[in-house]
């Protein structure tokens, strides 16, 4: 049988890991060239965005996003959508751990405190 001290340094090793994040370091673009997810310097008020007698919202709306360059769109959207997936991991790694607790028990009951 697998020793407590064994068996809880085994356990915080694989939480190490699990929530050990490999970081890119940050491209830096060439001098004087602007990355291509970079937000455009002014944003202009576009015509479906004026006030007018009918003005609409959702039409001003994608109005001002067609003024987002694509990349930088596309990379919101995936950073958004992976929230989804976080949610499902960290269910998940929160069920492996309360599983491995029932499964492990808790500490022996202390001679001290038992009734005689």
């Amino acid at each position: 049988m697998i020793s407590r001290t064994k068996s809880g340094s085994g356990l915080a090793l694989i939480c190490f890991l699990l929530m050990t994040v490999s970081v890119c370091g940050p491209q830096t673009p060439t001098p004087g060239a602007r990355p291509l997810t970079a937000m455009p310097a002014v944003i202009r008020v576009p015509p479906e965005a004026q006030p007018s007698p009918n003005f609409n919202a959702e039409m001003a709306t994608n109005a001002y996003l067609a003024q987002i360059p694509a990349e930088a769109r596309a990379r919101s959207d995936a950073y958004f959508e992976g929230g989804s997936w976080l949610i499902l991991w960290d269910f998940f790694y929160g069920v492996v751990i309360l599983l491995l607790v029932l499964t492990l028990g808790g500490p022996p009951p202390c001679a001290t405190l038992r009734n005689p």
